[in-house]
């Protein structure tokens, strides 16, 4: 194995790999960086107090002050420096009362507003006294800070980058500790001797923590304490704000249930709100066997990190260094205490970055633990010589560089990661408690060898203090591998896991990859929930097998070739292979899992077998239900044959009829979803609606008994609803639809909708409470029903004017709620708008003319804004307003109607016999018109997910007006008088942008292609080509390069619809010969070429029967307006 693999494997490059998987959104979140780096300043007073403390005593004005002859005698300033740890854990264990009951941000301020009191306190104390008492009142907030910070980080931060964030806390801290110790060398530098002195240590970070206070109110709250206190709506929307996805993305979606199960679970199924009861809370953390050991893990740690004699070091690091033998003056000790937390910083900083979530918790310990255990002993060592004055000068200089070594084990291991234990291992449920227990207990630790290690010291000869707290790094190594289990990468919600079962087997139980992983980087991370809830079912049928046989049972010899399974290969075991896990994997309580060769997946030994038990099963059942309807079947219909079948039918011509006009639908939603995958089948596709066709007319057909489709079991008398998606996927679709569909077609109410779906849907017996009404039943399945979205109902226009909907609303009724009346004038206007598209592409009358329509046009406002009560706000009408969710349908309308008057002012019978001159002036008025409606366009709203078309774009709208400049030209180009250069010059110019629009937009993405798409496209081509052989002026200014460009863009686009509809393979054939004829002509347009009709057939020698098997096919598909004369002047009259 090289290097390069052995890189490829480790730890680091698994943390790469996650961190690129993950969405860049998530990972690079603004909302969730800056929370993250606000809670992490809840560390700065605690260090603050720390490093300022170890120092402060050594301030002449400070010794003058309170009567302390020496900041280096470390018994005269013990109750100094060790009284604020009893505040800190009455802080912190009183923050449990309050943390789950204000919310994070909140318990936040009110923490740092206590402990600028207690600093203020100590600013003004007259005596020793006073000073004490701010010192408890100091500690109370800081206790307090130190249990909200870490848990809230945990709480916002993505599973990828948990520990990093968490690991800030500690930066902060250190980076508290490094200014605070400089802050009071300045001090001593500049100051004169004075209580101004230590007053400017105790309140110059009361106004940083005041600004952030102010801060807070611009960011984020914890989304696990909203959905805990039942604020679901606005937890989510925090959720969306820190992750930077939509509420519908998978990973959102994901997240959200997985916290609700989380907080569920732990209810017990109560269903309440609100902060859960503290004696509930106890309750279930001292019964619950996986959170006493959560517990004793947090607990233990904290312990650990102060018996390991790192906060001891930092906070008498003066009386130590003299200890040494490497004091000096006040100065030199003060700058190498500053040195000290400078360097604590840096490590820290390694620490987040490259070890805590990269090299994993584990390792990190063992790593940080060791050189602290080597360094404690180095000191000992070097204290006893150094007594004996036997210590060299290279000894002293390697005793303060064990110092330092010491700082950075303590960083990499003990320092960071109890915070983050003490914050992540435990359930939403009682982390609040959970963390203020275990900091309640670190203080107390800490008050504890702050306050005895001036005895131990003394003691111990001073030498043996070093040795004890190495004895106690060895005891955290064999901790650390025995109990202390690998959670990073894992969910908060995964961590439960792996404290199940027993204490000790922390290095039998490594974090386990999913059964089946992804390695398609992008989101394929996201998809764990499904892949967990797989292996499990797969580990319950194959304990299920094996409890029936009695015993595991092993492969035939032979079968397969046996390899040995992941974890003994890890524990470099002897793996006996058997089915479905082997001993020592069932001994241990672990998945067996083996490495598939192909893919490199980790995956069940049982695997393969599973599935094909499970295929061979369903094929059993749908062979055996397959036959049971067919006997059925025949059986029906030879009981009703005499009485309801006439003279001569046959039925099975009937049925095959049926069948192939069901048949017939489902090809037809290929051809029209051509942008979709081709072989898809399921239940949104048309194929599916071609089954409902299917049994309905073998329902109503004469003779036909009622059948049923599928494998239900008989047919059924009365019809029952449709059984609904679940919510989430449910509120995706209708997303997809109000972010899509609804702004070119908004004639939905958006928040009546919302209510019927949040009853439908929302509650697993929401279909039975709500009665089946069948309005809400009908529009929310039509909503959801995607297919239905791609084909106008032919009927609605004329159902609209059959209902007056095209006369204005004050005719209407007087009577009118204000919503009522706003949707009346919307259901027209889309329905209107949808028949003026169809009209001017096929050429035909439109429904009702325009001059006959006085319906206003709708309210520019936002659906939240108008109510069945009244308008809530003023709506839109100037273009510089900021846009609403109508400001797009309105613009659409308005080209729409602008359509309309082309069409009937231009094209029309009854304009046949205007004048020349009007028939011009018209034409100016309408681009008049048209160019303000390109000037006044909305600007395009951000939406909270991936587009699914391009509507509403700046393209569609560049798009849009150059086919508006096609339609207003179109019967120039074509008139046999001729057109204006300048007219040849604009529509040449409209064609080519818009080939390259379609080139642009619609190449290597998931946009549909649909008939109207090929139409704008082959038109603006031809029109393109047109006007290269009518025009002289033309072909003289256009480039050969540029022609090249334009008839490629359109020819690419239209191969790839005809490579997913066969209905548009005319279209590229003879727009690919016409484009290639017009190349050759305009290398040669030296010579004299003009238009003549059949002149391109002529010319090029094309096959004349090609072009006109050509010319039929697209006749078979539609001919639209327009392409008929364009074809004509081109390659002449084959009709």
């Amino acid at each position: 194995m090289g290097i390069k693999e052995l890189f490829l494997r480790s730890p680091v490059a698994n943390y790469g790999k996650a961190i690129r998987s993950a969405p860049r959104e998530v990972i690079f979140n603004l909302n969730v960086i800056l929370s993250a780096m606000l809670f992490a300043t809840s560390a700065i007073p605690a260090t603050w107090d720390q490093g300022s403390a170890s120092v402060i005593p050594s301030l002449p004005g400070f010794q003058q002050q309170f009567h302390m002859s020496s900041g280096a005698n470390a018994k005269q300033i013990k109750n100094f420096v060790s009284l604020v740890y009893i505040g800190y854990a009455v802080g912190a264990a009183l923050s449990f009362f309050i943390n789950d009951r204000i919310g994070r941000l909140w318990s936040y301020r009110l923490y740092i507003m206590i402990w600028t009191v207690g600093q203020l306190v100590a600013c003004f104390s007259p005596g020793v006294p006073g000073l004490y008492a701010s010192r408890i009142i100091s500690g109370m907030g800081i206790g307090a800070l130190t249990v909200i910070g870490p848990m809230a980080i945990v709480e916002i931060a993505p599973m990828e980058i948990r520990g990093l964030l968490s690991a800030w806390f500690s930066v902060a801290m250190v980076l508290s500790l490094f200014i605070s110790v400089f802050c009071v060398y300045g001090v001593y530098s500049h100051i004169a001797v004075s209580r101004l002195q230590y007053q400017t240590v105790f309140f110059a970070p009361c106004i940083l923590m005041l600004l952030l206070i102010i801060a807070s109110f611009f960011l984020c709250e914890s989304p696990r304490w909203l959905f805990l206190v039942g604020r679901r709506e606005e937890g989510i929307r925090t959720l969306v704000k820190l992750r930077g996805l939509p509420s519908d993305h998978f990973r959102v979606s994901m997240e959200i249930r997985s916290i609700e199960d989380s907080i569920s679970k732990s209810r017990g199924g109560s269903g309440e709100d609100g902060p859960p009861r503290f004696i509930d809370i106890v309750k279930e953390t001292f019964t619950g066997w996986s959170n006493l050991r959560r517990l004793q893990q947090v607990l233990v740690s904290y312990a650990l990190a102060q018996l390991s004699g790192a906060n001891s070091i930092t906070s008498y690091f003066v009386p130590i260094l003299s200890i040494m033998g490497l004091g000096g003056d006040t100065k030199r000790s003060l700058f190498l205490s500053g040195m000290y937390a400078m360097s604590k910083l840096f490590f820290c900083l390694i620490a987040s970055f490259f070890f805590i979530d990269a090299l994993g918790r584990r390792k990190s310990l063992f790593v940080g633990i060791t050189l602290q255990m080597i360094s404690d002993i180095y000191i000992g060592v070097y204290i006893k010589y150094k007594q004996q004055n036997a210590a060299n000068f290279a000894s002293s200089e390697a005793a303060i560089a064990a110092i330092f070594i010491h700082a950075f084990g303590y960083s990499v291991g003990l320092l960071i990661l109890p915070y983050v234990f003490g914050a992540e291992l435990w359930p939403d449920r009682i982390r609040s408690f959970g963390g203020a227990l275990g900091a309640t207990f670190h203080w107390l630790f800490i008050y504890g060898f702050q306050y005895g290690l001036p005895s131990l010291l003394s003691k111990t000869d001073n030498w043996g203090a070093f040795l004890f707290f190495a004895c106690w790094c060895f005891m955290s190594l064999c901790y650390v591998y025995l109990m202390v289990p690998e959670v990073a990468g894992l969910s908060v919600e995964e961590i439960d896991a792996l404290f199940k079962g027993p204490w000790f087997n922390a290095f039998r139980r490594p974090k386990q990859p999913d059964a089946i992983d992804t390695d398609d980087g992008g989101e394929g991370n996201l998809y764990k929930p499904m892949l967990l809830a797989s292996r499990v079912i797969m580990q319950q049928n194959s304990r299920k097998k094996r409890t029936s046989e009695g015993a595991p049972r092993s492969r035939a010899p032979g079968s397969r070739i046996q390899v040995a399974c992941i974890n003994c290969k890890e524990r470099k075991l002897k793996c006996d292979a058997q089915v479905p896990a082997c001993a020592n994997c069932d001994r241990h309580g672990l998945t067996c899992l083996v490495e598939d060769p192909a893919t490199k997946r980790h995956q069940p030994r049982n695997y393969t077998d599973t599935l094909e038990d499970r295929v061979a099963l369903l094929e059993g059942l749908l062979q055996q239900m397959q036959q049971d309807a067919a006997s059925a079947s025949m059986q029906a219909l030879v009981t009703s044959k005499d009485d309801s079948q006439p003279t001569g039918f046959k039925p099975k011509e009937e049925d095959n009829a049926v069948s192939d006009l069901a048949s017939k639908v489902g090809m037809l939603g290929l051809h029209y979803a051509a942008g979709a995958e081709p072989q898809y089948l399921g239940s949104s596709s048309t194929f599916a609606f071609s089954r409902i066709i299917n049994s309905s007319l073998r329902q109503g057909a004469p003779g036909n008994p009622p059948t049923t489709f599928g494998l239900s079991e008989g047919p059924t008398d009365l019809l029952s609803p449709c059984p609904l998606p679940s919510y989430e996927a449910g509120v995706a679709l209708s997303n997809a639809y109000f972010q899509n569909i609804h702004l070119q077609y908004p004639f939905l109410h958006e928040p009546t909708f919302r209510n019927w779906e949040m009853k439908l849907v929302g509650s697993p017996e929401a279909i039975d409470t709500f009665g089946f009404d069948p309005i809400p039943l009908f529009f929310v399945n039509m909503v959801y029903a995607i297919g239905a979205l791609l084909l106008p109902n032919s009927g609605s226009l004329p159902q609209c004017i059959e209902l007056g909907y095209h006369r204005n609303s004050k005719k209407f009724s007087s009577t009118a709620d204000p919503l009522r009346l706003e949707l009346r004038k919307r259901v027209f206007w889309c329905a209107y708008g949808i028949d003026c598209a169809a009209a001017t592409t096929l050429g035909r009358p439109l429904g009702v003319p325009l001059q006959e329509v006085d319906s206003e046009i709708p309210m520019d406002i936002n659906d939240i804004d108008i109510t069945s009560s009244g308008i809530c706000v003023t709506p839109r009408s100037s273009s510089s307003d900021p846009p609403t969710t109508m400001s797009t349908a309105i613009h659409v309308i308005r080209l729409r109607c602008l359509w309309a008057r082309i069409h009937s002012s231009l094209y029309s019978d009854t304009t046949l016999t205007s004048s020349t001159h009007t028939s011009h002036t018209l034409t100016e008025q309408l681009r008049a018109e048209l160019e303000d409606w390109i000037a006044t366009a909305p600007p395009t709203a951000p939406r909270a997910s991936d587009a699914l078309s391009i509507f509403a774009s700046r393209d569609w709208f560049d798009n849009n007006y150059n086919y508006s400049i096609l339609l207003l030209y179109r019967g120039q180009l074509t008139d046999s008088k001729g057109a204006a250069d300048d007219v040849f010059m604009e529509c040449l110019q409209a064609a080519e942008n818009i080939c390259r629009g379609y080139r642009r937009q619609y190449i290597g993405r998931s946009v549909n292609y649909t008939w109207g798409a090929l139409h704008c496209l082959f038109m603006a081509g031809l029109t393109y080509l047109h006007c290269l052989w009518a025009s002289p002026a033309v072909r003289e200014t256009v480039r050969h390069d540029s022609l090249s460009s334009t008839c490629s863009d359109c020819t690419i686009v239209l191969v790839v619809m005809a490579e997913r509809w066969k209905g548009a393979t005319p279209y590229r054939d003879i727009f690919e010969a016409l484009a290639s004829s017009t190349r050759t002509m305009m290398v040669n347009k030296n010579c004299e070429w003009w238009m003549e009709p059949a002149s391109l057939t002529l010319l090029d020698g094309l096959d004349q029967e090609d072009l006109t098997q050509w010319m039929a096919d697209i006749n078979d598909i539609s001919m639209s307006d327009g392409i008929d004369r364009l074809l004509t002047g081109l390659v002449g009259d084959f009709t």
